[in-house]
């Protein structure tokens, strides 16, 4: 019985394992193997060309990869500016220095977001539900 329970544990840590890793092959596959500071103050580009904002930050998980870019959406000179998370892997490289993403800017405008001054816990299983959940057709 023992026996069993280890088989089946060691299956399934295989594989979350496997996409775990399928998901980090994909963010590198789309983004290439940029510097994280090279990806800061890159212009984000939606599915029309429109520009959706700027990347203004990075969210590492628990393993140290690259899980969510922040977009900085909205505002103006700093007022009322918006922080979107965004998914690493639903951002595909664009021509020249710019990510895009296949949002529209209306799309954009209605994802979870936060206020600078008031940042999420990216820890927060229901929080990273949330957020995925939102783009899962999008990438």
């Amino acid at each position: 019985m023992k026996m069993r329970t280890f088989v089946i544990s060691a299956a399934l840590a295989l594989l979350v394992a496997g996409q775990v890793i399928a998901a980090d092959q994909n963010m590198q596959q789309n983004l290439g193997t940029d510097r994280v500071s090279k990806l800061m103050k890159m212009d984000v580009k939606g599915n029309t060309g429109q520009k959706l904002g700027t990347v203004s930050d990075a969210i590492l998980d628990q393993n140290g990869r690259v899980s969510y870019l922040i977009v900085d959406h909205g505002g103006m000179l700093g007022i009322g500016d918006r922080l979107v998370p965004v998914p690493a892997s639903a951002f595909h490289k664009g021509y020249g220095n710019d990510l895009t993403l296949n949002v529209d800017k209306a799309r954009l405008e209605k994802a979870p977001n936060f206020a600078s001054r008031d940042w999420p816990n990216f820890n927060d299983q229901s929080y990273d539900q949330k957020v995925n959940s939102y783009y899962g057709n999008t990438y």
